[in-house]
């Protein structure tokens, strides 16, 4: 008894050293940092691994004890100071366990010796409810183990498998391991490690006390084949060395699928079925990343012929902070050699990114023409670009980006961003993805506070891209208090503000004088001036005399037609305070009257009045990447209206009440109906604000505080819902909302009856989900007869043609099966004002929101479809189908097709796709390409891919 009393101890001793204090890896010394967590499993197969991992923990030695050891040997012996396990040794702890055939400790030095298949491993035990199908898929997963427990049976009489999933997230397998537990210095010879997604097997393997593993003649592999030495692909190498991750410090939480240590490998040779196929002198794979820090992109494109697109990324840095950085080096044929690089640096309360790349471009306008085309017979190069656009693409093109998170307290944050880039069309042409994002990526910084009741910000957003049209604060200060009570049942909701406001617009290359496309005898026919036509004729091309001379003649009837926007400041003081009271009538119509007063006061204005279509000039004018129309005339602010103060206040009443019934018994498996709940929700909201103080016309507009008017109007709403349960919580299976306003007054091109709008959501199981918003015009406030062109003819109005829909968008994504997936879209918009219905204190439901107090949209029809299937000749070959059309234009801009095939521990994608377009002469081309890409399955990032065009025929 006494003997196994010392052995437990000396075991426990050993235990709690290998399983906390001194980790074979980097994944045990992570786990080591938090309890035992059987919270939910996820219900997906495939992160069923990423998942384990994570939640699996060595236990802490404060929470273990001697009755936590359960142990077994068929011998026990001491021979002086040393204590032997023999036979079938196997030691558990909780969720770990050691075996080996035979297991020898020093009590004095605190060394220890293993050998004979030894094996140390951690397992997961959950249970799940699962659906047939995915019962099914775990049994084919050879990474898990699970065993059918029983059925449940939901309210609504679905049924689902209770089964329990077994899972090793960490294993160590060696012949022999023989170490100091004092130093943690330890050697395994003939060893297999599972780590994460990876697996190695090596003949040597030596830990440092730091957790460093050097592993020699060893080979990495991520596919789970390797369980049974039948591995499809290997990286063999002379010498790895793996580092732990030692903390999770990032304000960012990182995935745990890219595992906890970083690799480093020596002399490597990536090997397929056992074939050497490629030396590589060596690769570094970062600790939170799940590839090696590589991209390696190939293909060809119209714009940039034959390219090369690759990074490399390293971690430089561990400890105090996470310092990475990649290089990047990339090459197009038709337009020379790009260089760039990246650097992050992560601490526990910040991130900081920086971003730079650099091309010395042969070829700047290949992209431009790619959109417009080669110039057509009478142009030359220059010509065609200058009729197209107003600014000059320079050859050396860049982007320099610096961004900063911190959280400085617990409620105090900063943010910040500094974004220089060359030209406007850079991000087009190299980075879509981001362009596709943020068209126009601002420079800032921000210190943001939250507090119980109110929030506070100190920011400045300042331009430094000479082409970009931008609100500048400098700096502004904001207050803002959440609607919180006061006395008995008075809320106050309040914000105020302050900055200096500088409203900087594009500076174009090319002035408006020098529009090669100028209609001189439009202008003219417009001002009643034909008898100057001779004289302007007699210019001949050049345009930017012609539009001088006339200036000249008449700076106040042609200087608007000649002019860009002009930039205008100045200080800005607002602030809003809102009071509400709201109360039940008769214990069921809920009534909030509010009141609101707005005072702002401004350093500068305009004495010149500016009405909504003067200040919808300069916006058409304000254009990225075409001249406006020759016949608009611009009007801008002047600075001669001084300092200007303005009040104004709200008078409201919100009422609101809730019918409903309910049926209990209803039920449908299908469905997934467990009862049901129609919820009916008719509202009111009357709104009315007289004239401010002072006109809009005369303050410098910044944003919607600037253009208040005067509002009279009652919003007529009703929202019907009905709902269900799932799994005790309450679901809606279908809502629908409808609202109309009616305005008092009439106002400019519009009379007192507003749009209807219509927003439907019906999503009656968790695979279905259509929407639709439908905004009518019932008060025929437009004339619904925009036409549209199809290259140079007029085509009429195609598609949707009547005169009462404004906006009409509809959207479908229907999950059919586990691999058929369906997703479509109609978007639909006439040519249309809208007169919008605005509240300082109260959120009204918009299909169109906008700052504006008079909104115009132009007509625009788009259809989109994709289906996602599963193949008739292999379960793991998946195709992707994707269609978009522009009925307007009679253009798809896109038709693609792939196919992804999954083998075990990797993929293959390959696809074809072309799209419509009309070149300068108006006939439809057809440019098509294929693409082709090869990755790993457990790391995603690591993949090869390339694109061509193949070929640009007519229609």
């Amino acid at each position: 008894m006494e003997k196994t009393r010392k052995l437990k101890l000396a075991l426990l001793a050993a235990l709690l050293f290998w399983g906390c204090g001194v980790p074979l890896y980097g994944q045990f010394y992570h786990a080591a940092q938090a309890t035992t967590d059987f919270g939910s499993i996820p219900t997906s197969p495939g992160n069923i691994i990423g998942d384990m991992k994570t939640t699996a923990s060595f236990p802490k030695m404060g929470s273990i004890s001697s009755q936590d050891i359960d142990m077994s040997a068929d011998t026990y012996e001491y021979i002086g100071s040393n204590l032997i396990a023999r036979g079938h040794a196997v030691i558990r702890l909780k969720d770990m366990q050691i075996t080996a055939d035979s297991v020898v400790i020093n009590l004095l030095t605190k060394d220890m010796e293993a050998a004979g298949n030894v094996i140390f491993s951690a397992r997961v035990t959950r249970s799940i409810l699962v659906s047939p199908s995915e019962y099914e898929a775990y049994l084919q997963d050879p990474a898990v183990k699970i065993v059918a427990e029983g059925i449940s049976t939901s309210p609504d009489g679905n049924q689902k498998i209770k089964a329990t999933l077994i899972s090793n997230s960490a294993y160590m397998k060696a012949e022999r391991a023989s170490g100091s537990l004092e130093t943690g210095s330890f050697q395994f010879r003939n060893f297999f490690i599972k780590a994460g997604f990876m697996y190695f097997t090596g003949t040597l393997a030596d830990r440092y006390p730091n957790g460093t593993l050097k592993l020699f003649g060893a080979r990495m592999t991520t596919c789970e084949y390797k369980m049974d030495d039948n591995a499809h692909y290997e990286v063999e190498s002379a010498e790895m060395t793996l580092k732990p991750r030692e903390a999770n410090r990032s304000i960012y939480n990182y995935n745990p699928d890219h595992g906890e240590h970083s690799v480093l490998a020596l002399n490597n040779l990536i090997r397929v079925w056992d074939l050497p196929i490629l030396w590589i002198p060596a690769f570094y794979k970062p600790a939170d990343s799940n590839t090696f820090g590589i991209r390696f992109e190939y293909g060809n494109s119209s714009r940039f012929g034959n390219y090369v697109r690759t990074s490399k990324e390293f971690e430089l840095l561990s400890e105090p902070a996470i310092v990475r950085a990649a290089a990047i080096v990339d090459y197009y044929e038709q337009r020379g050699l790009g260089l760039g690089g990246t650097a992050d640096i992560l601490t526990k309360k910040s991130k900081t990114e920086f971003f730079g790349y650099l091309i010395n471009d042969r070829n700047p306008y290949d992209y431009w023409n790619s959109g417009r085309n080669d110039a057509p017979d009478g142009y030359t190069e220059q010509e065609w670009i200058q009729k197209h656009s107003r600014f000059e693409i320079p050859t050396t093109r860049y982007e320099l980006r610096l961004s900063n998170i911190t959280h400085l307290t617990p409620r105090l944050d900063f943010r910040g961003q500094v974004d220089k880039i060359s030209d406007y069309n850079f991000l087009q042409d190299y980075f879509q993805s981001r362009y596709n994002n943020d068209i126009q990526p601002p420079t800032f910084a921000a210190l943001e506070y939250q507090g119980d009741r109110f929030s506070a910000m100190l920011q400045t957003v300042v331009k430094v891209n000479s082409f970009d049209t931008m609100l500048q604060r400098l700096p502004e200060i904001r207050l803002d208090a959440q609607r919180q009570e006061l006395f008995k049942n008075i809320y106050y909701q309040g914000q105020t503000s302050a900055g200096y406001y500088k409203m900087s617009w594009r500076e174009y290359t090319f002035s408006r004088e020098q529009n090669p496309n100028i209609n001189f005898n439009q202008i003219l026919i417009d001002e009643n001036r034909q008898d100057l036509i001779p004289v302007v004729n007699a210019f001949g091309k050049n345009t930017q005399a012609a539009a001088e001379y006339l200036v000249n003649v008449d700076p106040q009837a042609f200087g608007p037609y000649f002019t860009d926007p002009k930039d205008y400041s100045a200080f800005r003081f607002d602030t809003l305070h809102a009071f509400y009271y709201p109360f039940k009538l008769f214990d069921v119509l809920n009534l909030i009257p509010r009141a609101i007063t707005r005072f702002t006061a401004y350093s500068q204005s305009s004495k010149e009045d500016m009405d909504v279509n003067k200040l919808y000039s300069i916006y058409a004018d304000d254009q990225l990447d075409n001249w406006p129309p020759s016949t608009l005339k611009v009007y801008n602010y002047d600075d001669r209206g001084g300092a200007r103060y303005r009040f104004t206040f709200e008078l409201g009443l919100e009422g609101n009440m809730k019918i409903y019934r309910a049926w209990q018994d209803a039920k449908s498996a299908f469905l997934q109906i467990d009862g049901l709940r129609h919820v009916m929700v008719p509202y009111f909201n009357l709104v009315y604000m007289p004239d401010p103080t002072v006109s809009y016309k005369n303050i410098y507009y910044f944003d919607e505080v600037d253009q208040l008017e005067k509002q009279a109007f009652i919003r007529l709403g009703l929202q019907n819902r009905l709902q269900t349960r799932r799994n005790d919580v309450l679901y809606e299976w279908i809502s629908l909302e409808n609202y109309w306003d009616f305005h008092f007054e009439k106002a400019d091109g519009f009379n007192q009856v507003g749009d209807l709008g219509t927003i439907l959501k019906f999503s009656p199981t968790e695979n279905l989900l259509f929407t639709t918003e439908l905004l009518l015009d019932i008060g025929q406030n437009n004339d619904h007869d925009a036409t549209v062109m199809q290259g140079d003819k007029d085509a009429g109005r195609p598609g949707i043609s009547g005169n009462l829909i404004n906006q009409l968008n509809m959207s479908l994504s229907y999950k059919i099966t586990k691999d058929w997936i369906l997703t479509g879209s109609y978007y639909y918009s006439d040519a249309y004002a809208q007169r919008t219905a605005y509240s300082m204190g109260s959120t009204l439901s918009q299909i169109n929101s906008t700052s504006y107090f008079k909104s115009y949209f132009l007509r625009h029809q788009f259809l989109s479809l994709g289906l996602n299937f599963p193949s008739m000749i292999d379960d793991r070959l998946k195709g992707n189908f994707i269609m978009s059309y522009d009925v307007d234009a009679n253009l798809f801009n896109q038709l693609s097709l792939s196919l992804r095939r999954d083998f075990h521990c990797w993929y293959v994608v390959a696809g074809i796709g072309t799209y419509a377009q009309r070149n300068a002469n108006s006939d439809m081309t057809w440019p098509y390409y294929f693409n082709f890409t090869i990755g790993i399955s457990a790391m995603p990032g690591m993949a090869y891919s390339a694109t061509t065009n193949v070929s640009t025929g007519n229609e």
